[in-house]
């Protein structure tokens, strides 16, 4: 009996090998055809402006209340790249204040090519209070549609409200501005 059981266990095992064996060497035998796609590459766009008056600088002296400042003419150009942007922002970058009661009293507005496009309401005045704000001036300023290689007149306004009390008398500020689009 232990020689059937040997002779069992004998053949189990061969027969087992001799699957493994077709399995293994027999998928050798299936047929695969390849192909490629060779140098693929993602290149992201460029988004830029072209600032064509960037030596134009807001210079007012001794300004008081209910007084108007208009900046020269910031004329920028969305240059011909593929890119049309929806809005602009405005901020102020190294803000330099003598006090604080003139970045809290001053307001501004912007216009494009004539017209007020922020605050969005013609007349109206909107402040800028720098320690709150983070410097941003004008956020989402609706441009309309502007197309590449389209330049468009910006001019920022500045006043000083009739509420401004004497608290802003002989104060400064000085600041870079920066203008960023928006797609």
């Amino acid at each position: 009996m232990a020689t059937r059981n040997t002779t069992k266990v004998l053949g189990t095992v061969l027969a087992l090998g001799a699957a493994t064996g077709a399995i293994v060497f027999g998928s050798f035998a299936a047929w695969t055809a390849t192909t490629r796609n060779d140098d693929n590459k993602v290149t992201t766009g460029t988004l830029s402006f072209n600032n064509t008056t960037p030596t134009a600088k807001i210079s007012a002296t001794d300004i008081k209340p209910d007084d108007t400042v208009s900046s020269t003419t910031y004329t920028i150009e969305n240059p011909a790249n593929g890119v049309d942007f929806a809005g602009v922002t405005l901020k102020a970058e190294n803000a330099v204040f003598s006090n604080t009661h003139i970045g809290e009293d001053l307001q501004l507005r912007i216009k494009v090519d004539g017209t007020q496009v922020w605050p969005s309401t013609a007349g109206q005045w909107e402040s800028w209070d720098e320690a709150s704000s983070g410097g941003a001036l004008a956020t989402g300023i609706a441009t309309g549609a502007w197309a590449d290689g389209v330049t468009k007149n910006f001019v920022v306004e500045w006043r000083l409200p009739t509420t401004t009390d004497n608290d802003t008398q002989s104060e400064s500020a000085e600041f870079d501005l920066v203008w960023t689009g928006q797609q």
